[in-house]
């Protein structure tokens, strides 16, 4: 008997359903260059979000630094590991990461035509997973409006 991923692959094939990962580069800290919270502009709405504020963005740091050197002793960048993590999910996921330029919008793209090995995705989905970012994805005060932070955690 399959287990809870199991039965919603069962379900999202059955009903033809797909899944928009969205924000798939965290709001742009799985970049090259990860935001400075305390540079943020006042009205971003990173500055609410937990897992920017100064008690858990370093222990989140630490787990981007690890994907990053995971990254680079595959020859790939963040962006593209995690792009590519998120696409080996399944046929069923749709990536849809922002940007803000050309360059980067290639990159992401780029990920379409990459192979992305096995063992890397593995090592990388050990490092940065449901149980490992440190803080809430979204403020206390937010939740009610989020229906996605509803549906238990998923792995």
């Amino acid at each position: 008997m399959p287990g809870a991923a199991g039965q919603a692959g069962i379900v999202r094939q059955a009903l033809g359903v797909a899944l928009v990962a969205f924000s798939p580069l965290g709001r742009g800290f799985l970049t090259a260059a990860p935001p400075d919270p305390a540079a943020l502009p006042a009205g971003d709405v990173r500055r609410a979000m937990p897992r920017f504020d100064e008690r858990h963005y370093p222990a989140n740091l630490a787990l981007r630094d690890e994907l990053e050197r995971i990254a680079d002793e595959a020859g790939l960048t963040l962006p593209r590991l995690a792009l590519g993590w998120v696409l080996s999910r399944g046929p069923h996921v749709v990536a849809l990461p922002g940007t803000r330029s050309v360059d980067h919008l290639r990159e992401n793209l780029s990920v379409l035509d990459a192979e992305v090995p096995a063992g890397v995705l593995e090592a990388a989905g050990r490092v940065l997973n449901a149980t490992t970012g440190h803080g809430a994805r979204y403020p206390e005060a937010t939740l009610p409006e989020i229906d996605t932070e509803r549906c238990g955690r998923a792995g």
